[in-house]
């Protein structure tokens, strides 16, 4: 007898009820940063606590196995994405084949079960907020807004605008094709250069805003006086972030919901489609500030804001 080797049989009590569930993942950079891991986190804990039996599968695996004549249902009960950008296709296919899945944090257009954030909301939240302090040039920092959730952020934007009573120009929007904060920074230098300051800049996500407000403070702009900035995720700031105001992605809570709606499908077999919006929170910090060449008018307009501890 090896040991380790051989079949070890579960007690009835162990076995996995509907199959166990396929926790697809790439094997690309972007899995080991912030988001994807606490959204797997979220995935992990939530199917342990309803005592599930999960499995790490590679997207190259599974596509092996749906373009095989296996039944996918002899690998797995159901199957759970991390934001899914690059699996389309295999989403498709599982919905051709009426088979549980669900998508944690879809960031794009497709139509899918999922858990997602609403950028609309956010972009306007932050708007009508800024507006609210007397600040009347917003600027948007994006990145192509052709692509993920950066058009909704964009499309949010507009409507705040339109609702603070604002009028829209469209050389306040400031597009990164970057990825990097470094990006952002040149973008923003640039812009700059050209442009009067705005009174405020609405970043889509935090290392947008991170270079943004190095290039801000180059030119001795101070950050929550001359100028506000508010980002998106509380995740990809590069330093401890203790200074920007954003709203929190709910990384962690986009996971837990995405597992708890496969249990409930697999249990269930209704396999409806399904979108539940999870609430990203606003965080005020030091990078907001009352414009100070207007008044604060905070009755004129009605603010529905979500807070969190400062120092989450």
């Amino acid at each position: 007898m090896i040991r380790g080797k051989g079949t070890r049989v579960l007690a009835l009590n162990e076995r996995p009820q509907n199959g166990t569930v396929g926790i697809v993942v790439s094997l690309s950079p972007s899995l080991f940063s912030h988001e994807p891991a606490r959204i797997l986190e979220g995935f992990r804990k939530t199917l342990k606590e309803n005592k599930q039996h999960y499995r790490i599968v590679l997207e190259s695996e599974l596509n092996g196995i749906l373009h095989s004549d296996q039944s996918l249902g002899d690998y797995f009960g159901g199957l759970l994405f991390i934001e899914a950008t690059g699996e389309e296709k295999q989403i498709e296919k599982l919905k051709s084949l009426d088979f549980p899945y669900v998508v944690a944090n879809l960031e794009s257009s497709m139509e899918a079960t999922c858990t997602w954030v609403n950028h609309k909301k956010t972009t306007n939240t932050a708007v009508i907020m800024l507006a609210a302090m007397g600040h009347k040039k917003i600027a948007l920092i994006s990145r192509n807004t052709n692509e993920l959730f950066y058009k909704d952020a964009l499309e949010g934007y507009k409507n705040g605008i339109e609702e603070a009573g604002l009028d829209f120009n469209d050389k306040l929007l400031v597009i990164s094709d970057s990825t990097e904060a470094i990006g952002a920074y040149y973008t923003v230098s640039e812009f700059l250069k050209s442009n009067e300051l705005p009174d405020a800049f609405v970043a889509c996500r935090d290392y947008l805003a991170y270079g943004a407000c190095k290039a801000l403070t180059e030119k001795n702009i101070s950050i929550g006086k001359d100028v506000s900035v508010i980002g998106f995720d509380n995740l990809t700031w590069p330093e401890d972030n203790s200074y920007l105001t954003t709203f929190s992605e709910p990384a962690y809570e986009l996971g837990a919901e995405a597992a708890e709606m496969l249990i409930e499908r697999m249990d269930s077999g209704n396999l409806t489609l399904e979108k539940k919006e999870v609430e990203a929170p606003l965080i005020l910090r030091q990078s907001v500030g009352v414009s100070s060449a207007s008044p604060l008018k905070a009755n004129s307009l009605s603010l529905k804001l979500r807070f969190s501890d400062p120092n989450r």
